[in-house]
């Protein structure tokens, strides 16, 4: 075997390994948790519960005295919120382990799950994170 092919081979095998150990520390994990998820999601999922909530509040808040252009502005940027909060933590619902103390099969296949879909959940989080920064903003510019 050539030295490029068994480089090759090794850092396939190196990778592997790093998945294999990851989805077993997830699985693991999971298995141990009461909420059926890793803390990391458990974090992800409190926080845009919440984010969540004050979204809808925001949305639903009257701006009396405030330029219709900025009133709209906020209730619509807050109704985007909301749905991507939905959207997030309806995928965090489809990851989770359904029966908390499952098996460790049940357990394996939710680990195999968040690390599938780990690029989507990062990928949500930064537009909503985008999101928040333009709420916040336009917040600090009304109450100014």
């Amino acid at each position: 075997m050539d030295p490029l092919s068994a480089l090759s081979v090794t850092t396939s095998v190196a990778q592997f390994i790093t998945f294999a150990f990851s989805l077993v520390s997830k699985s693991t994990e999971i298995y141990k948790s009461a909420s059926g998820a890793t803390r990391e999601i458990q974090d992800i999922e409190s926080i845009y519960s919440t984010l969540s909530t004050l979204a809808i509040d925001l949305e639903k808040t009257e701006y009396g005295g405030l330029a219709s252009r900025r009133a709209e502005a906020l209730q619509k940027l807050s109704g985007e919120c909301r749905d991507e909060c939905a959207e997030l933590l309806a995928l965090i619902r489809k990851i989770k382990c359904r029966n908390v103390g499952a098996r460790k099969w049940e357990s394996f296949k939710a680990a195999l799950k968040t690390v599938w879909e780990s690029s989507e959940i990062e990928q949500l989080q930064q537009r909503l994170s985008k999101k928040q920064e333009t709420l916040i903003t336009e917040i600090c510019s009304i109450s100014t």
